[in-house]
């Protein structure tokens, strides 16, 4: 039986590294050398670990993400809708 992926589980994948980028590069006199060094690390760890669930879903699980990433508005009449919809129709 196939799930389907939390959004939150796959933002948490390149928001982990962001995160300790922004604590080292932002505060990084406060934490001092080696705690910029181990936030930077367990970003990319955390990154690391969901990535390998989210794959082990993927290939095991068949788990899959269905909906709107987001929508691009660039006038007043036309809007751009970026999806991973799977609902068309296959050959």
């Amino acid at each position: 039986m196939s799930a389907t992926l939390s959004p939150s589980l796959l933002l948490a994948v390149p928001l982990a590294p962001l995160a300790g980028a922004l604590v080292a590069g932002l505060f990084g006199r406060q934490v001092g050398r080696t705690g910029a060094h181990v936030v930077t690390i367990l970003g990319v760890a955390i990154a690391f670990v969901l990535s390998a669930y989210v794959l082990g879903s993927v290939v095991n699980d068949g788990a899959y993400f269905n909906a709107t990433i987001f929508y691009l508005f660039y006038s007043h009449f036309d809007t751009v809708k970026i999806s991973l919809d799977d609902s068309r129709p296959r050959p």
